[in-house]
């Protein structure tokens, strides 16, 4: 348009336009040099023009799959490494994956990371890392943790030793030695065919055991357990478990970093092998208004901005496996004494810290396999169950603890102590109401039933559970 605009008419015959445009071009003037260097740029080099737009449309081009590809990344950081599985019921698990080829006996590596002792050697069946590959890559130098170490309390009673010998032996070969104070094995007055002592003793001079002379129930063995911890960091694990390769360095990290609690990702060990071994999704932990803990959701249901293998809230956690501060353990308090031998204990601690000021996360990079069993190995009276919920309730959940009793109404007359001394504990904190926890941590609780969905009195009894009162 420039050039034809502005271009000296040519000699010949010339039409009426063309003779109306020129006398234009005459009034207006000689072009300014600005148009004029566009006139003779487009007229001398329009290859070199069309060159130019070929490369814009390479550039344009390129950016676009650079885009695709940032987004693809994305979607693929949120997705799991391959043989990872969705485990409700370890029923449902698929099949194990396929081992990595190992230049020892199939199926067995060293317990130690380097030279020991024979005596505290032993073997056991290592499973694959799968871990992401963003942990894998990750510097988890223990150097890095000096000034604490972990006190790992693990509460027993009628554990097979078997469980018990790969539990300890797995910690012994993937914990760095100086992040390792002490591994604490609470005996809950077992009787001499549960103890396993003298095995104990023989392992390492680093586990040691506190027996109580009386039995004293999980959750008051925990506290007792706490009591005895050397270390600054406590860890709790049960006697059932295969902790894989970097498991304790993920949670020293977020711990330092500020978190309340951190819990590990917990794969699945069927029971009837502990030499398989299945990888699960990432799940939040949860309860219903009966307050049973299950693994409800995702962890992207909960955060759509959540980005895989980053650490994760979490509105409850499983009670049996998680780590803390023993600072963080004194500020936010034990647990309630009052509650006896199992249960409602590890929702009691995630209304506490949440309500109270903390954090809970589950760290996507330490991963445990643990032995969801069917059935409990001692006696869990329901009824005493039902009372630790009450407790919890009467303390944590305000006005909604009409929901619990609507589930359990055989709740609401029964005599479970007094609360008095956690309303304190709840009142000294400054903590949060329950309608704040279900605002801004969990609100999808909002949409669980609060009646009962299913026959769970028939799935208690058969996992051992009394009913007697």
């Amino acid at each position: 348009f420039c050039c034809g605009r502005w271009a000296v008419a040519a000699p010949g015959p010339m039409s009426v336009a063309t003779r109306q445009s020129a006398a234009a071009r005459q009034q207006w003037g000689p072009p300014p040099l600005a148009m004029w260097l566009a006139c003779v740029t487009c007229k001398s080099n329009r290859a070199t023009i069309k060159v130019g737009f070929f490369l814009i449309r390479v550039v344009a081009l390129v950016c676009v799959i650079a885009a695709v590809g940032g987004m693809w990344r994305v979607v693929e950081s949120r997705r799991q490494p391959s043989g990872y599985y969705d485990v409700p019921e370890p029923a449902f698990l698929e099949s194990a994956r396929t081992p990595a080829p190992s230049p020892m006996k199939a199926g067995q590596e060293d317990l130690f990371r380097g030279p020991a002792p024979d005596s505290y050697r032993t073997q056991f069946k290592v499973p694959n890392d799968i871990r992401h590959n963003t942990c894998k890559r990750h510097d988890w130098t223990a150097d890095k943790y000096d000034g604490h170490t972990a006190t790992i309390i693990m509460p027993y009673l009628n554990e097979t030793w078997p469980r018990t010998h790969v539990t300890i032996a797995s910690i012994l070969a993937h914990t760095p030695p100086q992040l390792l104070e002490e591994i604490l094995m609470v005996d809950d007055f077992n009787s001499e065919e549960w103890a396993h002592t003298e095995q104990l003793k023989a392992l390492h001079p680093k586990v040691r055991i506190h027996r109580n002379s009386m039995r004293e129930g999980l959750i008051r063995a925990k506290n007792i357990g706490v009591r005895e911890a050397r270390g600054s960091i406590i860890i709790f694990l049960e006697p059932h478990c295969i902790v894989q390769p970097y498991w304790i360095e993920p949670l020293f990290d977020r711990l330092i970093k500020g978190a309340t609690i951190a819990a590990p990702v917990l794969d699945v060990i069927p029971e009837t092998s502990m030499d398989e071994y299945y990888g699960v999704n990432m799940h939040v932990g949860g309860f219903d208004w009966a307050f049973e803990f299950n693994w409800y959701q995702l962890a992207p249901e909960l955060n759509k901005s959540w980005i895989n293998p980053d650490p994760y809230f979490t509105p409850a956690i499983a009670g049996g496996i998680f780590a803390m501060t023993k600072a963080s353990w004194d500020h936010f308090g034990y647990y309630d004494e009052g509650m006896y031998e199992w249960g409602a204990e590890q929702i009691e601690m995630s209304l506490r810290v949440w309500q109270c000021g903390g954090t809970m996360e589950i760290i996507p990079c330490s991963r445990i396999g643990h032995v969801f069993r069917a059935h409990n190995p001692y006696t869990v009276h329901l009824p005493r169950v039902i009372k630790n919920q009450k407790r919890m309730a009467l303390v944590w959940v305000d006005d909604h603890i009409e929901k619990f009793y609507k589930i359990k109404p055989q709740a609401r007359h029964w005599d479970v102590g007094d609360v008095t001394e956690r309303k304190e504990l709840r009142k000294k904190l400054q903590c949060k109401s329950m309608d704040w926890y279900l605002e801004n941590v969990y609100p999808t609780m909002r949409k669980q039933p609060d009646f009962v969905t299913q026959d769970w009195m028939k799935k208690m009894r058969s996992n051992g559970w009394k009913f007697d009162s």
